[in-house]
């Protein structure tokens, strides 16, 4: 059984959208690139969503 992984990329859209709302309230944030892990020769995957971290709270965006 082999497990691989993507990197997923985030969009210049929604990266532009979150640091506009970050420098309107004034706060530092953090952004972790999601990602795609799934079993080779199955159907069976996950995905891991963009996390962005404000103030030590995690929010999942897509």
């Amino acid at each position: 059984m082999t497990i691989e992984t993507k990197e997923l990329v985030i969009s210049e859209e929604l990266k532009r959208k979150v640091e506009m709302v970050c420098k309107f309230a004034y706060v530092d944030y953090t952004i972790i690139n999601g990602s795609i892990k799934s079993i080779k020769n199955t159907n069976i995957a996950m995905v891991k969503p963009h996390i962005v971290r404000i103030k030590d709270i995690d929010f999942l965006i897509f």
